[in-house]
Formats: C-alpha cells, sequence, structure tokens
C-alpha cells in the first residue's frame, strides 16, 4: 500500500526546479558540462549525500533535461576524466555565465549544512580557472549569504547595479517569490550607498596632493563597463571601448581583453586607470551628485557644509568650526583649503572671499575663476602667494590673507 504521505512530504519538500535559470538556455553540451562541473564540487570532500544528489537533479529539471543523466553525472563525481574538465573550462572562462555557475557551486557546498574546507578550495579554484575577478567572486558571495539568509533589502543591490548581471539571478527571486519591481522600490534609498561603500573599498588610491585624484584598479572599472555593454549603452569596435558620445580609449591601455561572441570584457592584466573620460563614465553610473560621492570617499564627518549668505557673496557660512584636514563643500563642489596666507581659518565659521578676485557664487553658479595675470591677481601676489581657485580675506572689508579653496577635482 503507498503511503500518501511519503508521496507528498517527498514531493513537497522541495521545489522541482528553478524557472528561467540562464543555464537552460545554453547548449546541450554546454548544459552537461555545467553540471559536471557542479559535480566535482558535489564529491569534493569524499562524500556524495543524498541533498547535494537532490540539487543535481533540480537542476537537471531547471535545465530541461532528462533525469536519467543523474547517476551518469555522480558517476562523473566520483570518477572524473582530465579530458571533461579541461573542457568545462574551455567552455566558462571568462563568460558571464560563469557568474551564476559559481552561485550554484557555492549552493553545492552548503547541502550538507557542513562546509569542507576541500569544497571551498575546490570552488576557489574554480573561480580562478574561470578567470572571474576576485572583486566579483567577492559579491557572488556575498548575494549568496544574502539569499540564503533571506536578506532581500541587502541582496537588492546586486539585482540593480554593475556589481553582477541581474539577468543570471531573477530566477532565485521567483523561487522565494519575491517580488522584483517591488523589492526595487522599497530599497531604491538604500542601494546606491550600499554600492558607492562597496565601491570605495575598492577605490586603490586617492592622492594627498592639492590636485587629488581618484585612480581605480581595473577590475574594478570593468563590471561596470561591462554592464554598460549589457544595457547598449558602450560598444567595442576594432580594439577601442566606445563610450556615448563617441569618447573611446584603447582596450590595451586598461589592461582589458574582449570575447566577441559573448560580448564580455576579461582581464588581461592589472593596471591602474585614471583616464578621465572612464572615470567620468564610472562616476556617472551612479547617477548621485557629487557631494554624496564624496560623503562617500571621504567621510561625511571630514566635510563641513557652506552656504553663501543672502546680503553678501562674498561671505560663506559654514555648519560647523573648520578644522584642519576637513573639505568645505559648496552646493556640489568640494573644496580643500590651502593655508597659504598671512592669517587662516581654522576654528571660523564664517569665511570671505576676496574682495578683488572671484566671489563664492560667481565661481559656484558662474563657473568664474580666478585669472591669473589679470591685474586683481598680480596686486594680490604681489603682497602673498596664492594657489587655490577661490581667495580668501580676513573680513569684508579687511584683504589680508586667509589662504584660498581649491576644487577638489577627481578625473
Amino acid at each position: 500500500m503507498l503511503d500518501i504521505l511519503d508521496i507528498i512530504n517527498e514531493a513537497t519538500k522541495e521545489a522541482n526546479s528553478f524557472e528561467n535559470h540562464a543555464a537552460k538556455d545554453l547548449s546541450l553540451e554546454e548544459r552537461l558540462l555545467y553540471l559536471q562541473g557542479i559535480a566535482l564540487v558535489m564529491n569534493a570532500d569524499g562524500v556524495i549525500n543524498p541533498e547535494e544528489k537532490e540539487f543535481i537533479r533540480i537542476l537537471i529539471k531547471s535545465f530541461e533535461m532528462d533525469e536519467s543523466i543523474l547517476e551518469s553525472v555522480v558517476e562523473f563525481a566520483q570518477c572524473p576524466d582530465k579530458d571533461t574538465v579541461q573542457a568545462f573550462f574551455r567552455t566558462f572562462r571568462r563568460r558571464p555565465i560563469s557568474q551564476l555557475f559559481l552561485f550554484d557551486a557555492l549552493v553545492m557546498t552548503r547541502r550538507d549544512e557542513n562546509v569542507d574546507e576541500r569544497e571551498k578550495a575546490v570552488v576557489d579554484k574554480i573561480a580562478e580557472q574561470l578567470e572571474v575577478l576576485k572583486g566579483t567572486y567577492q559579491d557572488i558571495f556575498d548575494l549568496f549569504c544574502h539569499i540564503k539568509n533571506k536578506d532581500w533589502e541587502e541582496s537588492s543591490l546586486y539585482f540593480s547595479s554593475h556589481l553582477l548581471n541581474p539577468e543570471y539571478f531573477r530566477h532565485l527571486l521567483d523561487y522565494y517569490e519575491v517580488d522584483f519591481e517591488g523589492l526595487l522600490e522599497r530599497t531604491k534609498n538604500i542601494r546606491n550607498k550600499r554600492v558607492l561603500e562597496i565601491f570605495k573599498s575598492r577605490v586603490s588610491s586617492l592622492s594627498e596632493s592639492n590636485e587629488m585624484k581618484i585612480t581605480l584598479n581595473n577590475d574594478v572599472v570593468l563590471p561596470i563597463i561591462q554592464s554598460g555593454i549589457d544595457r547598449g549603452e558602450v560598444k567595442v569596435f576594432m580594439g577601442k571601448i566606445i563610450f556615448p558620445e563617441e569618447k573611446e580609449c584603447e582596450l590595451s591601455t586598461v589592461g582589458f581583453g574582449y570575447h566577441q561572441e559573448s560580448k564580455s570584457l576579461y582581464l588581461v592584466n592589472d593596471e591602474n586607470i585614471s583616464d578621465r573620460i572612464i572615470i567620468s563614465f564610472v562616476s556617472n553610473y551612479f547617477n548621485i551628485n557629487n557631494i554624496e560621492i564624496f560623503e562617500v570617499l571621504f567621510d561625511s564627518n571630514n566635510i563641513i557644509h557652506g552656504e553663501i549668505d543672502k546680503e553678501s557673496n562674498r561671505k560663506l557660512k559654514l555648519s560647523t568650526n573648520f578644522e584642519n584636514g576637513k573639505f568645505i563643500a559648496i552646493s556640489n563642489k568640494l573644496f580643500q583649503y590651502v593655508n597659504n596666507g598671512k592669517y587662516d581659518i581654522f576654528g571660523n565659521d564664517e569665511i570671505y572671499s576676496s574682495k578683488i578676485g572671484v566671489d563664492f557664487y560667481e565661481y559656484i553658479y558662474q563657473e568664474k575663476k580666478n585669472e591669473k595675470g589679470t591685474m586683481a591677481s598680480l596686486i594680490s601676489s604681489s603682497f602673498f602667494s596664492r594657489d587655490g581657485d577661490i581667495d580668501l580675506d580676513y573680513g569684508l572689508d579687511d584683504q589680508d590673507s586667509k589662504g584660498s579653496l581649491k576644487e577638489v577635482d577627481l578625473l
């Protein structure tokens, strides 16, 4: 007699398959190699348990393949051959779908609720051989942890940013019956900040000179440009990256290669990038104002906000007394203080632009700058040396120098 309860329990203990798993669209040979790659992880610890076999079965169903191949995949896990392993790496190396493969590999390592160091080592080695960027691999692991813990708000940034290709992971939201559009609407205020925090952690350097420049490792830039390619905003042609407005740069100068068939960038060698076109594209990608970027890069506690006085464009009210090492934000521009005058502004909560130079309003809203060589600048330089964009006076009616403000231009 059939035990109906056992049948129901067995049938409902786990979903039969993932709907719209991206690997379903691979060729039959590629799908089999994908499964065999996951099988390598399954037997990394020398033990294959029922939960791990069940995950292989779920993937087989998700790929719309015949379940009869399950045992052959298990047999491969027990005795993998070198030629098949090499074919796997040839097939998936540098391909964007390797992101999804690594996610599934991480799922496999947790199927028996016991993460063996040998399993971790195998997944790490596979990621290395697939040439997945270290930052991307970390993003995959972070997304895996968020989804495993059903922390949807934190996971949302991976579905709407450059960090990973969201099309490879949308099926996970369907699996857990999470509304994609609703999730993005609920979390839109936190996503940019989270992405910027991750971005900050990967910025290679910010020079401490007056000419502050942002320099990015090319492995940070690559997924952002790749997302532009995926959206059709960026193209690659004849060894050049073509950005909006026909701006371009050579692939070779930034250490990138390009796989034409899959339309995917890959890393050829490590490079630090300070190219203005690329960093401008990266900056625009975040779609938030400059001060928000500065607050993430420099820490909001290090930024003092200034408000131009309504009665005088030469007077700037500061949100707090000025301290050494702090920046001053005026509208969407950021300034460093250059202490090169007779006096300084330390401890002041008001500062004054030079009577014979550009005032705060002109610089911020009319984009006027001090013109070196004018009579005003020659007169001022005969008394003191200034090196800034907005020269500062002691007061509205006192032209003793208090140094100058120099705009921070990260590009």
